[in-house]
């Protein structure tokens, strides 16, 4: 397509390369979730879509989606409003977390980022321009919304969303941005329509595993 560009050069740092410098630059044994944020700087918004989703990747029936969606859900809003930078209040800017549990949770899923990194550049720039990006804040929004519903085992393909999201954003990669609002629609009707019978499922596992505890 014209309005595509060619992929940035080798110069240009990916989020997780950041992430990891910023962990390096002090000895510190905490950081503050603050920091994290202000390192991506203007790529804060799509910094704070994954470091809100990778908590919620964590395999689990209900997990901490009820935590981090609605800070997600807020990230999202102010995006969609078309704020330049996202704020966050100040408790959520100072809360501290272990320096070697996030390097080493980071190493971890690196492959991964890597990998869906690679697969986004700039591209369809009409879809992130001032009124795209915030349409995107806006699906990200009901992501957020969506990964905070008490439905069981939704967490992680919401939080993958979210993920694909940020790297998205701070990619500007239109391309994947249509992509994945055809994906947060679909997810989103599903949950409508089959999240009961999802919770039944659920119920009815718990009940069975039950019976070896009896």
């Amino acid at each position: 397509m014209a309005d595509e560009l060619p992929p940035e050069g080798p110069t240009r740092k990916r989020v997780s390369d950041i992430f990891h410098e910023t962990l390096a630059a002090d000895e510190r044994p905490t950081i503050q979730f603050g920091e994290l944020v202000d390192s991506i700087r203007e790529r804060g918004f799509g910094a704070l879509y994954i470091l809100v989703a990778l908590p919620t990747l964590i395999p689990s029936p209900v997990g901490v989606g009820w935590l981090f969606g609605p800070l997600a859900a807020i990230v999202g809003a102010q995006m969609a409003w078309g704020a330049p930078y996202p704020w966050l209040p100040q408790r959520v800017r100072r809360a501290e977390f272990n320096r070697a549990s996030v390097r080493k949770f980071l190493s971890r899923i690196d492959p991964w980022l890597h990998r869906l990194e690679r697969l986004c550049h700039p591209s369809w720039l009409a879809l992130t321009g001032p009124t795209g990006m915030r349409f995107h804040g806006f699906m990200a929004a009901m992501v957020g919304l969506a990964l905070a519903s008490p439905v069981p085992f939704t967490n992680i393909p919401f939080a993958s969303l979210l993920v694909g999201y940020g790297i998205a954003t701070t990619e500007k990669d239109g391309r994947w941005m249509a992509v994945l609002w055809v994906l947060t629609v679909a997810l989103c009707i599903g949950l409508v329509f089959f999240g009961g019978q999802m919770v039944i499922w659920a119920e009815q596992l718990w009940a069975w595993l039950g019976t070896f505890w009896s």
